[in-house]
């Protein structure tokens, strides 16, 4: 191709992972990977993050997180899908003071038993 500048010099994109030249780590090996400061973690009753255990400040508040819980906005998903949460998706288990998104509140908290949760599909209306 042709244009100014297009990957003829040293700043063009390179693929290369220097193993060649003895270079053996990553960018991302050198980032932290323990929790809060100084590797400690955060209880949420003293304002850290029931998932991730950091510490959790008024800019990075989930916003309609419940009573007594803070998130970061990033952790502020279901528990068991990933899903990502908000005021009208939230459904929250105080025994476990985690949240869970409608749907799987429903499976694990919901009405167990044969028939419960299989949609109308399910219903006989039959003799």
């Amino acid at each position: 191709p042709k244009g100014y500048e297009f990957g003829g010099r040293a700043g063009a994109l390179n693929m290369d992972s220097g193993a060649h030249v003895g270079n053996k780590g990553t960018e991302m090996g050198t980032k932290p990977t323990t929790a809060g400061i100084g590797g400690a973690l955060i209880p949420p009753e003293q304002g850290g993050c029931p998932r991730c255990g950091k510490r959790v400040y008024d800019a990075e508040k989930a916003i309609g997180c419940p009573n007594g819980l803070n998130y970061h906005k990033a952790c502020f998903r279901c528990k068991t899908c990933g899903k990502s949460l908000d005021s009208t998706t939230l459904c929250v288990a105080k025994e476990e003071s985690e949240v869970y998104c409608k749907s799987d509140y429903g499976k694990k908290y919901g009405p167990k038993g044969f028939g419960f949760g299989q949609g109308a599909g399910a219903l006989n209306m039959g003799q």
